[in-house]
């Protein structure tokens, strides 16, 4: 596989990703994709960060189901990870407060 080939394979691959993005502002889980029964959920790029105006800061997990993908205060990520068969991707907060989240997410 030459450069060109990886190059077409990452542009193919960005176009068929959606992105989905949310203002999380509970502690502890928030769903924010649910795949269709019976897919899983391809993620390529994470992306969230706490409101820098607070005087305390969430610590932010991004789970796919169960499986841990990122934990942080500030995430900006990419990545390939796969989930598990009906897993959703999911932001946990330690405490509330106002994070922004965004991913590249594309259901297979």
């Amino acid at each position: 596989m030459g450069f060109n080939d990886v190059v077409s394979a990452v542009k193919d691959q960005q176009t068929l990703a959606d992105s989905v993005s949310a203002t999380v502002t509970s502690s502890g889980d928030t769903t924010i994709l649910t795949p269709s029964t019976g897919k899983r959920l391809e993620v390529t790029f994470l992306s969230s960060m706490s409101d820098p105006t607070a005087s305390t800061a969430p610590v932010i997990k991004v789970l796919l189901g169960t499986q841990e993908l990122h934990r942080g205060y500030v995430i900006h990520h990419r990545c390939i990870l796969l989930g598990a068969v009906d897993a959703p991707l999911k932001v946990n907060l330690s405490i509330a407060g106002t994070v922004t989240f965004s991913a590249h997410v594309k259901e297979i």
